[in-house]
């Protein structure tokens, strides 16, 4: 009997992406690279194209990006690649469509006051 050969994932576990967007219908977002400089907690640059990155500190950022026509604001955590050495998402985050941020945007008082009372 030939030995079994392992399935493989055409996306590294370490970039997948999650999204809160049923628009999608569940396809999962290929995280891109974006590099920056982390000279402030919150510093902000652009990556290759017109995504804006702000730097969170602790290797999480938020980026605003737009991707198959939408526009989305990523919340991740990334690592350091021991091979290349560069910045990469990690799996920890999250990408939230506009109207999704609007909304956390609208509730964040309530969200203030329950840390508050905790």
């Amino acid at each position: 009997m030939p030995p079994k050969k392992k399935a493989q994932n055409d996306s590294d576990s370490d970039t997948s992406d999650v999204s809160l967007n049923s628009d999608d219908g569940g396809k999962k977002q290929p995280a891109k690279k974006a590099k920056t400089d982390s000279k402030s907690k919150s510093s902000s640059s652009t990556g290759d194209s017109d995504e804006k990155v702000f730097e969170l500190g602790g290797n999480k950022r938020v980026t605003v990006r737009e991707f198959r026509g939408k526009l989305y604001v990523d919340i991740r955590e990334f690592y350091c690649d021991k091979n290349s050495g560069d910045m990469k998402p990690g799996k920890k985050g999250v990408s939230l469509p506009v109207n999704l941020w609007r909304k956390l945007c609208d509730v964040r008082e309530e969200i203030d006051e329950a840390i508050k009372n905790s």
